[in-house]
């Protein structure tokens, strides 16, 4: 696994954070970490692991937790998965989300099996059937 760490500065505007992280993400880094360096400095810390795109999103502290959970399901129904939260200011917080081929559903970038009835094992960096569907 290949990282690389990226400082930038706080303050700028969400979609141009999105256009930064988007930049990396094109290249196939995945972010992994967001680190506080000081009160106008993050380092993002990315993963090498195939096209990412991202998005960033804005929003007041003040959420309750219900409408936090509404929004930000909004947004998983697209298949957006949330990477980090930056306390961006008192008052506003920054959900950093990413989507795209590099992250899979949990499974560390592995497509789920085939669901048709057959136990499947991993060979070769493939899904292979592990019974002919005789008897055991």
């Amino acid at each position: 696994m290949q990282f690389l760490t990226v400082d930038y500065t706080v303050g700028q505007a969400a979609q141009d954070l999105t256009n930064f992280y988007n930049s990396y993400g094109a290249q196939g880094w995945k972010l992994a970490q967001l680190d506080l360096v000081d009160n106008v400095t993050r380092r993002a810390i990315f993963e090498q692991m195939g096209n990412v795109e991202f998005l960033v999103v804005d929003y007041p502290t003040g959420k309750t937790p219900g409408d936090l959970t509404s929004d930000l399901d909004g947004y998983g129904v697209d298949g957006w998965q949330l990477v980090a939260v930056d306390f961006y200011r008192f008052d506003t917080r920054r959900a950093i989300m990413s989507r795209g081929a590099g992250l899979g559903g949990g499974g560390g970038g592995i497509a789920e099996a085939p669901t048709d009835g057959t136990t499947y094992g991993r060979n070769n960096a493939a899904w292979s059937a592990m019974f002919d569907g005789g008897s055991f």
